[in-house]
């Protein structure tokens, strides 16, 4: 099964220009560096991610600690090395000078293991182990923070979905913009769940007629009284957008979304379809960027179509449910509204990172996202909850495809937070950071894939190129180039020289933690424009 690549391979091509014309006459070349920034895929990157998505299982608290191992990649230039003891400084140093290397710091608490810094062309690591003095060396890997929030059942019962679309080092990136709406059409929500405190702006309750869109009127169903007694609703708008990093209940994926919430489901947990036309034209009016839609029917209704062709041409995404159906149930297609082309369809995936038996499918189908299983304890999805026949403000865990739209919701949120503000623009980020979980192309059991939130994120055009001496110092101005633009240094002195290149992930102007960087050692000759590929891996 084919995977897509998730972290790309910059390569800075440069070409050699040997100054022959024709006509008699010749072009003098001119000293420096030419090339352009291309991106290409690394099998052994990608063979890398998809072996560290095989660890994702149902035991939250081994998930919380996981990171792929593509992402934690090591230190350029350096090497930690461990001397055998009893030996002198002079010692050690004249055994790394030997091979091109220089020691930079010993490891505090240690008595004989060293930070080294290594000259990577021309470093042999098997010479080194040669050497009799030296017991052990290793690379020296980078590590980072992740931005894991306290919420106490994040640890308990949210970390494998959230990992699962490697959303706690999206964090990092953004948390999410409080100037960013979601709607939520659904079924009102808790009218006083602390997790909403601060969150919502203004809604209406198409129901009932008023601007009091909440999940409160219970009616006992006669054949299950226990049925439909808890807010559907607050669950989907916890996903998206719970009180985060509190240290109380469960995180949302946007920790600082706004949420207006729009009621078009009855107490029976049933609407229609003029109830949510309405609705949908009613949140563009009102300032929604987003739109969830976690309901749907086997019908189709054109004011419905209308309402979301509606929304989009007004910049607002539009993210349903595909559906659910179950054991014997042979309407599996995608329901509506998800079905229709303007809408994005999301299906479900178990916490094996497969298809949710229950989940609709069909080539309408756009992505998946974590909708739980309930193979075990920790295989739902856990978010707000709210009794409405205690009046009761809980916390709930379930599956369904309901459960998988609003964690896309809340990644658009982020999405839009960070300057993708149309429709286009974020399907196309979701569908590049696609995980394929399917047969190459639009599966119609899992749409083009996954959507992994840090590879969403990340913005891939904040390019920094730069040429630096031997100790760091740096000799041209800093040149700003998107991918698949062409960058130059011309009229250089001849000299050994360092070609320097970064993506800004935080856009800070500087070379830090979590940015992609790579760097290659050469030597500028006269009249000649160099040629050399440079691989650029995190921080």
């Amino acid at each position: 099964m084919k995977k897509k690549s998730l972290l790309p391979i910059l390569l800075i091509t440069a070409f050699i220009f040997t100054g022959c014309g024709g006509g008699g006459s010749k072009e003098q070349p001119v000293t420096g560096i030419y090339g352009r920034i291309v991106f290409e895929t690394d099998a052994t990157q990608e063979t890398l991610l998809a072996a560290s998505f095989q660890s994702f299982r149902p035991l939250a608290k081994a998930i919380n600690a996981i990171k792929p191992t593509a992402m934690t990649p090591v230190v350029p230039r350096e090497k930690v090395v461990t001397f055998r003891p009893g030996l002198s400084a002079a010692v050690r140093d004249a055994l790394i000078r030997k091979v091109g290397g220089r020691l930079k710091k010993k490891i505090y608490g240690t008595e004989d293991t060293y930070v080294i810094t290594v000259d990577e062309n021309s470093f042999s690591t098997t010479d080194l182990e040669n050497l009799a003095g030296i017991e052990r060396i290793e690379d020296n890997p980078r590590c980072y923070p992740l931005r894991i929030p306290n919420d106490p059942f994040y640890e308990t019962h949210q970390a494998w979905h959230y990992g699962m679309m490697d959303l706690p080092a999206a964090w990092d990136i953004t948390t999410g913009s409080d100037e960013v709406i979601v709607a939520v059409i659904d079924s009102g929500i808790a009218p006083n769940h602390p997790e909403f405190a601060g969150r919502l702006v203004a809604g209406y309750d198409f129901v009932d007629g008023d601007d009091e869109p909440y999940d409160d009127t219970y009616i006992p169903n006669p054949l299950n009284p226990n049925s439909d007694i808890f807010s559907h609703g607050s669950m989907v708008a916890g996903i998206i957008g719970a009180l985060t990093d509190n240290g109380a209940g469960v995180a949302g994926v946007a920790w600082k979304v706004k949420i207006m919430p729009i009621r078009v489901l009855g107490p029976s947990g049933s609407g229609d379809m003029a109830n949510l036309a309405s609705a949908i034209t009613w949140a563009v009016k009102h300032g929604a960027h987003i739109i969830n839609l976690s309901l749907g029917g086997t019908k189709s209704l054109s004011s419905v179509e209308d309402a979301i062709k509606n929304a989009v041409a007004h910049n607002v995404t539009v993210i349903a449910a595909a559906g659910n159906h179950f054991e014997g149930d042979e309407s599996t297609g995608i329901k509506y509204p998800a079905k229709y082309d303007t809408c994005i369809a999301v299906g479900a995936l178990g916490a094996n990172r497969e298809r949710a038996s229950y989940s609709d499918y069909g080539q309408e189908l756009d992505f998946v996202a974590p909708g739980g299983d309930g193979d075990n304890e920790y295989s739902y999805v856990a978010s707000v909850g709210y009794n409405i026949k205690t009046k009761e403000n809980i916390y709930v865990a379930s599956t369904g495809t309901s459960l998988a739209a609003p964690h896309i919701s809340g990644l658009a949120a982020l999405l839009y937070a960070q300057g993708y503000t149309t429709p286009q623009r974020i399907y196309e980020r979701l569908r590049a950071a696609c995980l394929d979980l399917g047969s190459q192309g639009k599966d119609k059991y899992y749409g083009y894939g996954l959507p992994l939130a840090t590879a969403a994120l990340f913005d891939f055009t904040k390019f920094v190129v730069h040429l630096e001496a031997e100790d760091g110092t740096i000799l041209s101005t800093p040149i700003n180039a998107a991918s698949n633009s062409t960058y130059s240094f011309r009229n250089l002195t001849p000299g050994p020289v360092r070609v320097c290149a970064w993506l800004d992930k935080n856009n800070n102007g500087q070379r830090d933690a979590g940015d992609l960087f790579g760097v290659i050692n050469t030597t500028i000759r006269q009249n000649v424009m160099l040629e050399h590929n440079i691989t650029v891996t995190t921080l």
